[in-house]
């Protein structure tokens, strides 16, 4: 297992494992207009706007370089970046705030999950949330620029379980490095990993279909108890991926697979289907 010591934040580091995990799964079922990149110069005034969450310069000079998962004007239209989970588009979010629409404090709650209702006062500025969202399902992944990890908060120890057989995480003790026992309480209820270690664990999922895409919005996962009425779900989609390739990307009809993938949901489980797919 690493050692903090041996792991280094980079600001390039981190904005090619966000890019490559974004990449990665619009090969299996996100469209590629679903990412959008950043002009050369970065996103312009998303520094300024953000600068009411009180956040790092670092923190805001990483932002206003990453590529997001881009917002749709309909929210219900937004594509999952992983099981019941919305990756920020802080560009958007950057927006609301010029648009008086969200302030800084809404923002760090939305997107430091649990931890910024428990511990408000108690996550460092040169950490931020990668994800936003209010539901109880929805992770809390976030990154800390300072020790170029990224911790992903309230893991159950079944997923964990798994994880940890793709990539070590961080070995020291929170209550070793924290900067306040409330620090360290929150980081210790999660795991963290080296930046790009993380997102490799985050692909491992899709590529064992322990997360399986119902189309190209919405994610479940193996882990997560279904009604009864939709048992057995995960073993037909599971088939179906593997029958059009998947994981194999050089064999792997990304197309055909999807048609196939709400056909039958349509014919067996008629409430996952996604009737606004258009493949």
């Amino acid at each position: 297992m690493p050692f903090l010591d041996e792991i280094s934040y980079s600001r390039d580091g981190t904005i090619a494992a966000v890019r490559d995990y974004y990449q990665f799964i619009t090969k299996m079922y996100l469209k590629e207009t679903d990412i959008i990149e950043p002009p050369e110069d970065g996103w312009a005034s998303l520094s300024t706007h953000l600068q009411c969450m009180g956040k790092t310069d670092e923190v805001l000079g990483l932002l206003s370089q990453l590529p997001y998962l881009q917002s749709p004007s309909d929210i219900r239209d937004q594509a999952q970046g992983a099981p019941w989970c919305e990756f920020v588009d802080w560009r958007a979010q950057a927006a609301l705030v010029e648009n008086g629409k969200i302030d800084g404090d809404k923002l760090r709650m939305l997107s430091e999950g649990l931890p910024g209702l428990e511990y408000r006062d108690d996550i460092p500025p040169y950490v931020v949330g990668l994800t936003m969202g209010s539901g109880d399902l929805n992770p809390t992944f976030l990154l800390d620029t300072q020790h170029g990890i990224v911790t992903w908060y309230g893991i159950t120890e079944e997923m964990r379980e798994s994880a940890v057989t793709v990539a070590d995480p961080v070995d020291d003790d929170p209550y070793d490095y924290a900067a306040s026992e409330r620090e360290a309480e929150w980081r210790a209820e999660g795991h963290s990993w080296a930046i790009a270690d993380f997102f490799t664990v985050l692909k491992s999922k899709f590529s064992d279909l322990d997360w399986v895409p119902l189309g190209r919005h919405r994610v479940i996962d193996v882990y997560t108890i279904m009604h009864p009425s939709s048992d057995g779900v995960i073993p037909m989609l599971r088939e179906i991926y593997h029958s059009y390739g998947w994981p194999d990307l050089e064999n792997y009809r990304k197309y055909e697979c999807l048609q196939r993938v709400q056909a039958a949901l349509e014919e067996h489980y008629p409430d996952l289907a996604d009737r606004r797919e258009d493949s």
